[in-house]
């Protein structure tokens, strides 16, 4: 006798590695509480009823006391196995989530997502679409927003997913970072502007030009200001706007041009709308960015691993990262 409790308090050790009850034991246990008879039991797990009476027998015999009490046809649940049964219902839901992992390919439950505009219509309403079909047990909230916010979203745990391109910085606690996309800026036009017989746009091109600008916020109109500024040429902007899609839009009711990251712009097909190569080249990088808690982060993996495997193919302008 140690600390007051026998030996045959105690469960009891089986002489397989695994102890005293296995998975089986305790689905078996599991259906004979919540159904109170061995033949329903029996019937819900598709085996015979001679095995699960077996199996309580012997479960019995490896706890050392009694788990049920026979009453006539149906059985009572003792408070050791309901003790059991609080842990093991916990084990079941586990179960249960694996299997669902196995049949729908693992992905389930609520995903937040924060992206910017342009990225969230030309991009990504596209693929979550997609996603949903192939996992319909997945619900998705995007929060179109500016970019400056994605990671502020992230931190402060009211997305799960971001997916923007951010300067270089060091990656906030808890946040992990997967390149997507490597892509490059472009000088947009339309398609009877003086400018579109060019293969290739410079800095020069554009002094004094009609130009559609990002506004100063937005961290790609910094790169853009300071190539702009090195060769001395100052474009004419009739209007500044907050996101790549807008200048776009500007773009193709003939305001001006704009230098636009080409991706993902370049999936869409605007009308009358060209793209030119822009020299000195200015480099962009499309990141997927992770967070929240560890379901939270098993499902935006999930998804990054999807977003990677279904992204467009390498074009003339990005390639994947």
């Amino acid at each position: 006798m140690k600390n007051g409790k026998s030996a045959a308090s105690a469960p009891k050790r089986a002489s397989w590695s695994g102890g005293w009850a296995s998975l089986r034991d305790f689905e078996i246990l599991h259906a004979v509480i919540e159904t109170g008879r061995t033949t329903l039991a029996a019937a819900r797990l598709g085996i015979g009823q001679p095995a699960v009476s077996r199996m309580l027998s012997q479960l019995e015999s490896r706890v050392g006391r009694p788990l049920f009490i026979r009453d006539g046809a149906g059985l009572s649940p003792t408070a050791d196995a309901l003790a059991i049964y609080e842990e093991v219902v916990t084990i079941m839901a586990a179960l249960n989530r694996i299997e669902t992992f196995s049949s729908t390919g693992g992905a389930e439950g609520a995903l937040r997502i924060a992206v910017p505009p342009t990225i969230a219509h030309c991009l990504l309403d596209r693929l979550t679409s997609q996603f949903l079909v192939a996992h319909p047990q997945v619900q998705v909230t995007l929060e179109v927003i500016t970019t400056p916010q994605v990671m502020e979203f992230l931190v402060d745990g009211r997305v799960d997913v971001g997916i923007a391109e951010l300067p270089d910085m060091e990656m906030p606690f808890g946040i992990r970072k997967i390149p997507y996309r490597r892509s490059q800026y472009v000088c947009a036009m339309r398609d009877n502007h003086a400018l579109a017989g060019r293969d290739v746009i410079t800095p020069a091109d554009l002094h004094e030009m009609p130009f559609v600008a990002l506004v100063k916020r937005n961290s790609a109109r910094t790169m853009i200001d300071r190539h702009l500024a090195k060769s001395g040429s100052v474009p004419n902007i009739v209007v500044e706007t907050s996101n790549a899609m807008s200048a776009i839009n500007y773009v193709a009711e003939g305001n001006g041009v704009a230098i636009v990251n080409s991706f993902p712009l370049t999936l869409v097909k605007q009308p009358h709308v060209f793209f030119r190569e822009f020299q000195p080249t200015i480099a962009g990088e499309l990141s997927i960015y992770v967070g929240g808690g560890k379901r939270a982060r098993s499902l935006s993996t999930f998804f990054a691993e999807f977003l990677q495997a279904n992204q467009p193919e390498a074009d003339k302008y990005s390639h994947p990262a």
